[in-house]
């Protein structure tokens, strides 16, 4: 075998192996935090326009027990509190909360959405989910 088909092996090798502990750390990171949360919206808007924000959760552990959401231009929607109930080990709970935000400026925004989960029996767990929303006039 000559020696670039050993050095492109050997490459090869060292690369399955890093893809390997990705997967493995990934693996243990999603066993260890059950909760997952991400904002789902447009990326653009322009300036006065109703912009429909969701937070969409999942919680293979607890159940969402609050969210917090701020739009990033200084306003914060009313928080959500809830009492932990309808606990099914079984099952990985998904819940969604809709939002509507209005930006009267120009500029990019990071929305902000704080989630909270526990009861149960799980631990509580908190975790960030974030998206920039561009508002800018349109182009004519």
């Amino acid at each position: 075998m000559s020696r670039s088909a050993k050095q492109a092996l050997a490459g090869l090798g060292a690369m399955l192996l890093v893809l390997v502990a990705i997967v493995l750390i990934a693996m243990r990171g999603s066993a260890e935090n059950g909760l997952r949360a991400d904002v789902l919206s447009t990326r653009r808007a322009e300036p006065g326009e109703k912009v429909d924000i969701t937070i969409s959760t999942r919680d293979d552990f607890g159940v969402v027990t609050g969210v917090r959401v701020d739009f990033g231009d200084g306003n914060l929607a009313d928080p959500v509190r809830k009492e932990p109930t309808g606990c099914r080990s079984e099952f990985a709970r998904a819940e969604e909360f809709d939002y509507t935000h209005t930006y009267t400026g120009e500029g990019p925004f990071t929305v902000r959405a704080t989630v909270t989960s526990g009861g149960c029996g799980a631990p509580s767990e908190r975790v960030v989910a974030i998206r920039t929303i561009s508002v800018k006039p349109r182009r004519s």
